[in-house]
């Protein structure tokens, strides 16, 4: 073998073998590159999802605080009137923030609420709050909850015993 010819097999050798790490390291390249692109993508969400979390928790629960001190008023359009600005109030936030269970609760709620409810349908309505409420604790939560509607209601009504039969059906 002439050294000419050593000196090519070993060239030949030298680009296999740069050849070998370069299908090696070119992919990883890109693969380290589309991660941190990801990572940061994953950082401004979080950072977004943080900034929010306040407003929608004080839309949140300025709505609860007020929408059961309608019980309490005794004028009915005044009632009306404080129950629409308070769905008003909260429809935004509900739709920017609330997840899309919250958002289809708090449209059955909506709908539900009228001028001059039978019992039947104080109850409905009641159980429709209580899912709706339950609905605002889980996107509070990051989706997790192990409470439900009749948990709430256990925690507003003073009579629970007596209302758990009326109310039931409608949960």
């Amino acid at each position: 073998m002439s050294t000419e010819e050593f000196w090519f097999n070993i060239a030949q050798i030298v680009i296999m073998i740069l050849g070998f790490l370069g299908v090696g390291f070119i992919p990883q390249f890109f693969y380290q590159k589309k991660i941190s692109n990801l990572r940061a993508e994953l950082n401004k969400l979080n950072i977004t999802v943080e900034q929010n979390h306040p407003i929608k928790m004080e839309k949140y629960k300025n709505f609860v605080e007020n929408f059961f001190e309608n019980v309490k008023i005794k004028n009915e359009s005044q009632k009306e009137r404080k129950l629409e600005q308070n769905f008003r109030d909260i429809s935004n936030a509900v739709f920017l923030f609330g997840s899309d269970e919250t958002m289809k609760s708090f449209l059955v709620l909506r709908e539900g609420t009228g001028p001059h409810p039978a019992e039947e349908e104080n109850l409905k309505v009641l159980a429709d709050a209580a899912k709706f409420m339950v609905n605002l604790r889980k996107d509070l939560n990051g989706g997790q909850t192990d409470i439900g509607p009749e948990d709430y209601l256990k925690l507003l009504l003073n009579d629970w015993k007596n209302s758990k039969e009326k109310i039931s059906k409608y949960l």
